[in-house]
């Protein structure tokens, strides 16, 4: 229930779930920010996250998706 889910546009206005390339993350998720962080010309996710589920008020970390995509699409995690 808490997976993030990531579509992707054909360019004529089609999105297609894909679920095998975005990582596994079961956590609930306050926001994301698209953005090329590491300036090479593709785009980032930050990824923002309110609570610990079933925990609250305790905090959580956010994380950094980078983008490595060359022929589709991937996402690494490289939250330090």
């Amino acid at each position: 229930m808490y997976q993030d889910r990531f579509y992707e546009n054909d360019g004529e206005g089609n999105f297609t779930e894909n679920k095998k390339d975005f990582p596994p993350f079961l956590k609930s998720v306050s926001c994301v920010k698209v953005v090329d962080f590491d300036y090479n010309g593709d785009l980032d996710l930050f990824v923002g996250r309110r609570v610990e589920l079933n925990a609250y008020p305790k905090s959580v970390s956010s994380y950094v998706l980078r983008n490595d995509s060359e022929n589709g699409t991937h996402f690494t995690d490289i939250t330090m």
